[in-house]
C-alpha cells in the first residue's frame, strides 16, 4: 500500500505535487500511469517508482496497519 506524493517533470527535473502532475498530464492516477513528457511515453506507476520518477509515502507497523503522516490509513485486514 502506498500513497503517491510527487512525480518528476522530466522537462524541468523537478518533483511536482500530485495535483500539479495531474494537471500537466504527467500522472494518470485512474490508469496507474506516469508519462515522460520528453518522450511522450507512458509507463506503469510502479515502474516509475522503481526509476525514482514517482515518490510514494507510507508507513506500516508490525501488525500490518498502514499510516500516512502518523494517522491510520488502513489495516492489513482491510487490504488483504
Amino acid at each position: 500500500m502506498h500513497v503517491i506524493v510527487a512525480a518528476k517533470d522530466m522537462h524541468s527535473g523537478k518533483m511536482l505535487k500530485v495535483g500539479e502532475a495531474k494537471v500537466m498530464n504527467i500522472l494518470d492516477i485512474e490508469k496507474g500511469a506516469f508519462q515522460n513528457l520528453q518522450t511522450k511515453k507512458w509507463m506503469l506507476i510502479g515502474d516509475a517508482v522503481d526509476l525514482g520518477l514517482v515518490e510514494i509515502d507510507y508507513d506500516m507497523d508490525a501488525a500490518g496497519n498502514i499510516y500516512l503522516w502518523g494517522k491510520p490509513l488502513a489495516t492489513s485486514r482491510a487490504i488483504g
